[in-house]
Parts: structure tokens; sequence; C-alpha cells
């Protein structure tokens, strides 16, 4: 099983106390049930994307998306096929040993303050 998260999981976002609830909630449900069905076999873990192209982000504008793009350390947006890929290597043999992680998928936005030099 692989659920979707978000860097909220991580992070607070300003003016966004509800989803970013939710999100911490569904990674602590992730690793609950990763601990349950473990011993069953059964993997567990989610991917937790940072800002990439989907329609829920065309609520910003082109400055803003390039502001969000400077800050990041690989200095882009993602695009759904970065959040696929790590889907797939979580739901392949790969992953076999890995129970009730979160796979930041994010360019790096959560590992701090960055400024481009």
């Amino acid at each position: 099983m692989v659920s979707i998260g978000s860097i909220s999981d991580y992070q607070g976002n300003q003016g966004f106390a509800a989803y970013c609830t939710s999100k911490g909630g569904a990674l602590n449900f992730t690793r609950q049930v990763a601990m349950d069905y473990a011993l069953h076999g059964i993997n567990v873990n989610a991917v937790a994307p940072g800002f990439i192209y989907t329609p829920m982000t065309d609520i910003y504008d082109k400055n803003t998306k390039a502001k969000f793009a400077a800050q990041t350390p690989d200095g882009k947006w993602g695009t759904p096929q970065q959040i696929a890929d790590a889907v797939m290597f979580l739901s392949s043999s790969l992953a076999d040993h890995i129970h009730g992680q979160s796979i930041l998928v994010d360019g790096g936005w959560t590992l701090g303050v960055f400024t481009q030099p």
C-alpha cells in the first residue's frame, strides 16, 4: 500500500491548518498500518510530494510558481511522473524491507531555507 502525503506531513503552511493536519494524520495512519501488517508481508509506505504541476497547483500565478522554484534546491517544480516513479518503487520488490516510511519527492524543499547563489 502506498499513500500519498505532502510536504505538509512535515511542516506547516500558513493558512492551511486543516490541510496540514489531515496530511500529518494520514502519515501517522500509514505508519500504524505498516506496523499492523508487516508480519503479513504487506508493505505500507507513503510518498510526500512537494510542489508538483497539477490542477491543484494551478491556483498559483506564474510569479508565485517561479518564487517557489527559486526556493527549491533543484530550482524547479516536480512532475506527476516523478511521483508515479516513487510509488512504483515502493510498490516493487525493491522496497520489500521498507515499512512505514515516507519518501519526500520535493526537490529538496524540506531541507530548510534555501537561497540561490
